[in-house]
């Protein structure tokens, strides 16, 4: 299942694309983030998707998004 179909999403809107950043030596930390936005592309909240890889003893990936509202209040978080 897309972690995008997690997010709560009124009629008519969709995510943009913001931008991307990456933390560790070797990129082992990746937040996406992401608007949503109405018909008249208006901002209505906000969403990032983090994807964390583990690279000592075993490979390990832990995958989450956040969603907020239009305040920056945390309204969804879940593991995907």
């Amino acid at each position: 299942m897309s972690w995008k179909l997690l997010l709560i999403l009124n009629e008519n809107e969709q995510l943009e694309f913001i931008g991307k950043s990456e933390t560790g030596t070797t990129g082992q930390k990746e937040v996406s983030r992401y608007n949503i936005v109405n018909i008249k592309k208006q901002v209505t909240c906000k969403a990032e998707y983090h994807e964390g890889m583990q690279i000592s003893g075993y490979m390990q990936t832990n995958c989450f998004v956040v969603q907020y509202d239009n305040t920056g209040s945390e309204m969804l978080r879940k593991s995907v």
